[in-house]
């Protein structure tokens, strides 16, 4: 895990480790990650109804619980300073599956926090990012999406989700403009870019956050984070 201006890629959290070194032990990494970065106040999780955060073999992982009200949020702060989504145009990507699916479930990857309710992650505070969304009907699919503050902009699905899928995210902002978003699964072709230009965020500040929840049903759903990164 690293920011601008240290060893490893430019706000890389993945198995290359914080030092970037090669040849580093992969069980020593995995270390470094669950013992010092999750005590920094820069990186942070937050916990709903028994929903749980760990670094495996698999990647990080975030699980809630089978508790209506589950959920779980991890946010890192990229630089120490609060320089606003905007500047330099960044680039947020990262690889992202989901291992189980609940009846129903929001899980969410992008620029900005977003505020968790006891049944649900609220989608109109700033942000650029992406969802996944799962209701009774059945269906799970992809959406890119943002929000002013006040209202969310989300796309159409672009594309349906089921478990042990690899997922790029990738999130372009043009400036103050626009937004392109890029999606591919298990490594395929790159999708074109689906641009959003209205409620574009105004306040958010540039954290990475990972969450998921029930959405207040009490079925399990568990997220594996394989890489993220931040760029300006």
């Amino acid at each position: 895990l690293a920011r601008d201006g240290e060893d490893g890629e430019d706000g890389m959290i993945g198995p290359r480790g914080a030092t970037g070194a090669t040849g580093a032990s992969g069980t020593a990494n995995r270390t470094i990650y669950a013992t010092v970065f999750e005590t920094l106040t820069r990186f942070s999780t937050f916990i709903t109804g028994s929903g749980t955060a760990a670094v495996s073999t698999a990647g990080f992982v975030l699980t809630t619980s089978a508790v209506a009200t589950s959920g779980i949020k991890a946010n890192w702060a990229t630089i120490a300073l609060d320089v606003g989504v905007f500047l330099g145009s960044p680039t947020f990507s990262c690889t992202y599956g989901v291992r189980t699916i609940g009846t129903d479930l929001h899980t969410y990857a992008g620029i900005g926090i977003l505020t968790s309710t006891g049944g649900d992650i609220v989608f109109t505070p700033d942000h650029v990012g992406f969802k996944i969304d799962r209701t009774a009907s059945g269906t799970t699919s992809l959406f890119a999406t943002q929000a002013d503050g006040t209202t969310e902009n989300a796309s159409a699905a672009l594309s349906t989700v089921t478990t042990f899928q690899a997922r790029d995210l990738i999130a372009a902002l043009n400036g103050t403009t626009s937004v392109d978003y890029y999606h591919r699964t298990d490594g395929g072709t790159l999708s074109a870019a689906t641009n959003l230009t209205s409620n574009m965020p105004i306040g958010a500040e540039n954290s990475m956050s990972f969450q998921a929840s029930n959405r207040g049903v009490a079925t399990n759903t568990v997220v594996e984070l394989g890489s993220a990164s931040y760029s300006r």
